[in-house]
């Protein structure tokens, strides 16, 4: 590669390092607004999803059918039977660990 190509790949890594810098900036003064409206920061509960118009989690279908299964097959067997319908992980099916997450999430969200 020749000089001028190495400059240009400098200047293009110095933008986007800028542009990463002034993004960074902005959530950071953002984070402290946010938190004194009480909105959740960082991912939702597994099994819940973020409704922006009533500013509440709410749960997924997909959640309430693997609860629902819990009683008559178990933990492991509801998630065989309730595989991931979103995300890299979609088809695959819901590990015992996730089950008992979601079900702790659908029993915090319920008040209990």
């Amino acid at each position: 590669m020749t000089a001028a190509g190495w400059a240009c790949i400098g200047i293009l890594a110095i933008w986007a390092q800028l542009e990463s810098d002034q993004i960074s900036e902005r959530v950071r003064k953002a984070m402290p607004v946010a938190r004194a409206k009480n909105f959740h920061l960082g991912r939702p509960p597994v099994g819940f999803v973020w409704v922006k118009a009533t500013k509440t989690f709410e749960p997924t279908c997909w959640a309430l059918a693997i609860e629902a299964d819990v009683p008559s097959y178990g933990k492991a067997e509801a998630g065989r039977r309730h595989p991931y319908e979103e995300g890299k992980h979609q088809g695959k099916p819901v590990s015992e660990t996730s089950v008992r997450r979601i079900l702790e999430n659908l029993e915090f969200h319920r008040g209990g």
